[in-house]
Parts: C-alpha cells; sequence; structure tokens
C-alpha cells in the first residue's frame, strides 16, 4: 500500500492545526434547564459545558513525523514552534522534526522507497512528482480553524491537483528586479530610473553590454527552470502546455520570446530549429 502523507506547506501554527484534526465530543445542552433562561444564557451554558468536555477529553498518543530543508535562522524559530507546541498542545501530539541539509537526497530516496514523512515543507511544484503518495485536506476548512478565504485562490491552486488540495501555501516567491547604478551611468542612463517595460529592459541591456569588458546588459539564471519558465511566460510563451503534459519548447514562438530576451540582452547567440 503507498503511504499516504500530507505535503503541507505552512506556518507551524497552521501546521499544528491541521494536525490536529480530531475534536472531542461536546456535551449535550441541559434539557432541564428553565423557560427563565434567555437564549444568550442557554448559548453560554452550552459552550461552557462543550468546554469542559473538551478538556476532560483524553486522546491517543500521535506522532507526526515532519521533514524539512529550514537549516538557516528561520530553522531556529521553526523549532522553537514545534518544541512550544509539543509542550503545551492537548491532542498528545509530539511533533518529530527532521531539518536537513541533505533534504533532497533524503527525501526523493524515501520516496522511492514508500518511507517518506507524514508532514513535509516543500516546494508545490512536486505535487506532480508524488500525487500518488499524498493525501487529500480538502476537509482542512471544516476541521481547523482555517479561513478559506483568507487564501488568493492562485495559490492554492498552486497546491492542488485536479481540484484535490494537498497543501496550504506558506512561503511565496517573487521575482525582483536589481539594477547596477555603475552600469547604468557608464552606459550613459539615468542611474535613478529603472527600465520600466520589458522593451526598456532590453533596450537598456544593449546599451550596457560590452563583451570585450565581458559585461552584460541582464542575466538569466539558465540552470533554475522556475526561473527560466517564468521569463519565458513574460515575453508571451509557456515552457509546457496548460495541462503540464507536453512542452511547448518546440513552438516557434515559444522559442522566438525566449531567445529575443537572451540575443537582446547580449547574453550570447543561440541557436535553434524553427
Amino acid at each position: 500500500m503507498v503511504k499516504k502523507m500530507i505535503a503541507v506547506v505552512l506556518t507551524a501554527t497552521m501546521l499544528f492545526s491541521v494536525t490536529a484534526c480530531g475534536s472531542p465530543g461536546t456535551a449535550a445542552p441541559d434539557s432541564g434547564s428553565s423557560d427563565n433562561n434567555s437564549p444568550v444564557e442557554s448559548t453560554e451554558s452550552s459552550v461552557a459545558d462543550a468546554s469542559a468536555a473538551e478538556e476532560d477529553q483524553t486522546y491517543d498518543p500521535v506522532t507526526i513525523q515532519f521533514w524539512n530543508s529550514w537549516t538557516g535562522s528561520d530553522g531556529e524559530v521553526l523549532t522553537e514552534l514545534v518544541e512550544k507546541f509539543n509542550e503545551t498542545n492537548k491532542w498528545n501530539i509530539t511533533v518529530e522534526m527532521d531539518i536537513s541539509s541533505d533534504f533532497n537526497s533524503q527525501f526523493f530516496t524515501a520516496m522511492a522507497a514508500d518511507a517518506g514523512p507524514d508532514m513535509i515543507l516543500i516546494w508545490s511544484a512536486l505535487k506532480y512528482n508524488f500525487t500518488d503518495q499524498l493525501t487529500s485536506i480538502d476537509d482542512i476548512w471544516e476541521k481547523t480553524d482555517l479561513k478559506k478565504e483568507n487564501f488568493m485562490n492562485t495559490y492554492l491552486e498552486a497546491t492542488s491537483q485536479e481540484d484535490t488540495l494537498y497543501g496550504i501555501p506558506f512561503q511565496l516567491t517573487k521575482y525582483c528586479m536589481f539594477w547596477n547604478k555603475d552600469l547604468f551611468q557608464n552606459a550613459g542612463l539615468d542611474p535613478e530610473t529603472p527600465p520600466a517595460s520589458y522593451d526598456d529592459w532590453l533596450q537598456y541591456a544593449e546599451k550596457i553590454t560590452d563583451e570585450s569588458s565581458h559585461v552584460y546588459g541582464s542575466g538569466l539564471d539558465y540552470s533554475n527552470i522556475a526561473a527560466m519558465s517564468t521569463i519565458m511566460q513574460m515575453f508571451g510563451g509557456l515552457m509546457v502546455d496548460q495541462d503540464h503534459l507536453e512542452s511547448q519548447l518546440h513552438r516557434k514562438r515559444r522559442i522566438r520570446a525566449f531567445y529575443r530576451l537572451v540575443q537582446r540582452a547580449g547574453q550570447c547567440q543561440l541557436h535553434a530549429k524553427q
């Protein structure tokens, strides 16, 4: 049987709310209450009874294996939150967190052996690799205090597959533009005025480029597939089709959109079959 895991990408508070899916039973309202009790008093009494029942509820011990690669200062914060949760949660849950600097190797090896963790903190694109080993958390909105309306649909879609939710968005990556003011000034450009459009970007890159000095007007990280696909989309093409099933790199429009950037930005001359 394939081991199912929760691939949840979330803050520690959300993480632990997810694991506490089993809610205790609540006491029934006292049927012997007098007719003189107001609705407010009855409601307060019911809440008090429910709280008392919850306090008396006992839970079987549960251990959650939680893997991530947060080895920096953010990992220290996450460790503190996990320790606090383990000490204070009332559901008898213990989170055993494994922070690894060799996370990728550890994770992929474990998944191949169907021995992955219960919960992971990982990039959402891996939902395509391990869909059969993930478990649905569609009921998270009913079983926790998380509110669906507090999340943008775009980001929920990123952690879903075929309308099934497998994770909660936690950390969003944005691309920012940095410009070298010295190079701008050397090229006769205003160092205080960055490009305001992609056309500006390409024009400025051409002016800055000086191959004899190994100075180039724009830089691209060719090894970063996510970054490259984003750049291609900005310039009018997609790396894969909308269903993520077929490469679009052979499409003329996609190739031209990409190489328009590469060539005009002074990176290098590349050639591809048209």
